[in-house]
């Protein structure tokens, strides 16, 4: 559940453009959305910079993002959090965590951060938000 609905718009619209591939691959899409410091940490604890990050292909990013929450955690910072399940059925699902700041142009991502899911679950909320 979104605790505002006006920033709870304006997130979810740039987070879905992570898992567009038109977006994700496209310069402008990164340079806009992303920070200059922005940081992906993989599953495997790897992390990549935004300079790092290679052409994701479609079958990469046909998820369904199920129970997505943010949370604000302070004034211009919140953090977004769901989990993605492939739609093919296949490999299992992944909690995704991304920390969002608000700059003067909009809001930008400064970390996004992945992990297997033990269970994954279309009906089962990976993560909650914390009041």
């Amino acid at each position: 559940m979104w605790a505002n609905p006006v920033l709870a718009m304006a997130l979810s619209e740039r987070e879905a453009g992570w898992w567009d591939p038109t977006l994700r691959n496209d310069a402008l899409w990164r340079a806009t959305v992303l920070a200059d410091e922005f940081v992906e940490i993989s599953p495997s604890g790897s992390v990549r910079r935004i300079h790092d990050l290679g052409v994701a292909g479609p079958d990469q990013l046909d998820v369904e993002v199920v129970a997505p929450t943010m949370r604000r955690l302070a004034a211009r910072v919140a953090l977004v959090s769901y989990l993605a399940t492939p739609r093919s059925g296949t490999g299992p699902g992944h909690h995704h965590a991304s920390l969002w700041i608000e700059h003067e142009d909009g809001w930008r991502m400064h970390v996004h951060q992945s992990a297997v899911a033990a269970v994954a679950s279309r009906t089962t909320p990976a993560l909650h938000a914390v009041a």
